[in-house]
């Protein structure tokens, strides 16, 4: 059995993927719904506002995916750096490879290294 604090922190990769994964579903969903009414469409007066709309709300889910993105960077420099580590000089070396196999989970639950 793993400790608390490593269950929680592979919950928190698990939420965080989930997270990246329904911004890029929900931009994917308004792209192609974006793409079939731009076929279907022939209202030009009312279509130009609604270009505009919906590239900002692209550009505003780009802005979450990314910022997402770079809090697991930050969180995962931070671990590696050893800010997260235990200094215990009894328990370093476990630690140690506690430590570098709760990383390499959280990359691949994550998905990004």
């Amino acid at each position: 059995t793993h400790s608390m604090a490593y269950q929680s922190l592979l919950q928190a990769a698990k939420y965080f993927n989930l997270g990246v994964y329904n911004l890029r579903k929900v931009k994917t969903e308004a792209m192609m719904n974006q793409r079939y009414e731009q076929l279907a469409s022939n209202e030009t007066d009312l279509y130009e506002p609604y270009q505009r709309y919906f590239h900002k709300a692209i550009e505003l889910l780009n802005d979450q995916i990314l910022y997402k993105k770079s809090r697991y960077s930050e969180a995962k420099r931070r671990y590696y750096s050893g800010d997260f580590r235990v200094t215990h000089h009894s328990k370093s070396s476990s630690q140690g490879r506690k430590d570098s196999n709760l990383a390499e989970a959280m990359e691949i639950i994550a998905g990004y290294s």
